[in-house]
């Protein structure tokens, strides 16, 4: 297998325990919180898997990235402490 393939492999496994991650430690039901985190999980697995792929550019990825983490801090900094 080529270094791509171990890459591409690589990103898959951690994109599923991530999942099983986010999973196995949510609290009961869907509310806002918890589904704008699995949004992002997807978002960042999916854009990850395309660009060890070779399908998405390295600028285009850094711009995902960077709305990830803006995504994310206005989440953490947004939820009511109640």
């Amino acid at each position: 297998m080529e270094s791509s393939g171990w890459l591409f492999l690589a990103v898959m496994v951690v994109g599923l325990s991530t999942l099983i991650g986010f999973f196995k430690t949510k609290t009961a039901g869907f509310g806002k919180f918890n589904a704008s985190i699995l949004i992002v999980i997807f978002a960042l697995t999916l854009s990850s898997l395309l660009y060890a792929g070779g399908k998405l550019e390295g600028a285009v990825m850094g711009h995902l990235l960077f709305a990830a983490v803006g995504f994310a801090g206005g989440l953490v900094s947004g939820r009511d402490p109640n």
